[in-house]
C-alpha cells in the first residue's frame, strides 16, 4: 500500500509546475511511508517463521497467520527476540553437529571400503570427490562398472546432503512451532495443548447427529418433568397432634390423691 502511494506520488510529479511543487511539499510523507515499508518488511521477515505454525495450529488462512505474526512480534518484542536468538544459536549448533556427523560417516565409509578395495576405490574416490577435475577423469575409469560405481557414490553423497538439510529444516519447523505456542500463551493466554484438529466429514456428521439426539432426549425429560409437576395431586398438610399442657408441680391427678 505504501509503495503504491509513493509510486502514485511520483507519477503525479510528472505534471509540469504543479507536480514538482507537490512532490517538494509532500516528500516528507514519502519519507514516512518509506519508514513504514522498511518497518513492516523487517517485522514480516522476522515473523515469517511464525506464519506456518499459525496455519497448522489454528486451521486458519494466510491473512490470520500474517496478523498473528505481526501482533505477536509487536506486542511482545523482548520475548520474541529472546526466542528468535535462541532458535538461531541452537539451530547453528545443530546444523554444525549434523554436518560434522555426516562428514565423519562418509569419511569412515570411504576409508574402510578403500582399505579393502585398494587403488581401484581410490581412483573412483578421486572422480567422485574431485569436482570439475573428477568429471574430466570419468573417462579414465575405463570399465563401465567403475563408472557406475562412481555415479552411485555421487548419488549417495547427494542423498546424505539432502538428509542433513531435511534435519535442519525439521529443527527450524519444530522450534518455530514451540516459539509460536509460547508467544500465543503469553499474548492471548491460550493453552499450549489447544490445537486445531481437522475432522473428517463422516465424523462431523456423527457428532452432529449425537448432539441432536441428546437435545431431543433432554427436551423429552424436561417435558415429562413439567407434566408430572402439573398432574401431581396436592397433598394436604398433616395436622400435628395437640400437645398436652405440662402439669404444674404440686398438683396431682384425682386418682393419685385418692
Amino acid at each position: 500500500f505504501f509503495v503504491a502511494c509513493n509510486i502514485i506520488g511520483g507519477l503525479f510529479g510528472q505534471i509540469k509546475y504543479i507536480g514538482e511543487i507537490a512532490v517538494a511539499i509532500g516528500f516528507p510523507l514519502a519519507i514516512l511511508s518509506g519508514f513504514l515499508i522498511i518497518f513492516i518488511g523487517i517485522i514480516g521477515v522476522i515473523g515469517f517463521f511464525l506464519m506456518f505454525p499459525t496455519i497448522s495450529a489454528e486451521g486458519s488462512d494466510a491473512f490470520d497467520a500474517m496478523s498473528r505474526a505481526y501482533s505477536y512480534v509487536i506486542s511482545k518484542p523482548k520475548h520474541f527476540i529472546s526466542l528468535f536468538l535462541g532458535i538461531i544459536i541452537c539451530g547453528t549448533i545443530f546444523a554444525i553437529f549434523v554436518s560434522l556427523a555426516a562428514c565423519l560417516i562418509m569419511q569412515t565409509s570411504f576409508y574402510t571400503v578403500g582399505f579393502g578395495m585398494g587403488e581401484k576405490f581410490e581412483s573412483i574416490k578421486a572422480v567422485v570427490v574431485g569436482g570439475a577435475y573428477g568429471k574430466a577423469q570419468m573417462a579414465s575409469l575405463g570399465l563401465l562398472s567403475m563408472k557406475f560405481t562412481a555415479l552411485m557414490l555421487m548419488i549417495y553423497i547427494v542423498l546424505i546432503k539432502v538428509a542433513v538439510g531435511s534435519l535442519v529444516v525439521a529443527f527450524a519447523g519444530s522450534a518455530s512451532t514451540i516459539a509460536y505456542f509460547l508467544l500465543r500463551k503469553d499474548v492471548d493466554g491460550t493453552d499450549i495443548n489447544d490445537v486445531y484438529i481437522e475432522e473428517k466429514e463422516g465424523e462431523e456428521e456423527k457428532r452432529e447427529e449425537e448432539k441432536e439426539e441428546t437435545k431431543v432426549e433432554t427436551e423429552k425429560v424436561e417435558t415429562k418433568a413439567t407434566e408430572g409437576k402439573q398432574t401431581a395431586p396436592e397433598e394436604k398438610p398433616k395436622e400435628k397432634p395437640k400437645e398436652k399442657p405440662p402439669e404444674e408441680p404440686g398438683e396431682s391427678s384425682p386418682e393419685k390423691q385418692t
